[in-house]
């Protein structure tokens, strides 16, 4: 999850789920979680489950209610 905390994603609680993975992320910004989903380390794994709610007080800020990754069993 190293990855996450280079574009500025604090993870609180990893939850493996047989192949997929539940991660419980702190509030971010909207555009780092999609930067972080779409970035060459994150290749080979789908965001099966996403969720997530605007924070008000913090425009293009994020609260994720729920993200499910699960890792492509190809290469």
């Amino acid at each position: 999850m190293r990855e996450a905390a280079s574009h500025g994603l604090t993870v609180i609680r990893l939850q493996p789920q047989g192949k997929r993975l539940q991660i419980t992320l702190q509030p971010c910004a909207f555009q780092a979680l999609i930067d972080w989903l779409d970035a060459p380390a994150m290749r080979g794994v789908n965001a099966i489950s996403l969720s997530v709610t605007g924070q008000p007080s913090r425009p293009g800020w994020v609260t994720v209610n729920h993200l499910l990754l699960e890792r492509d069993d190809e290469g």
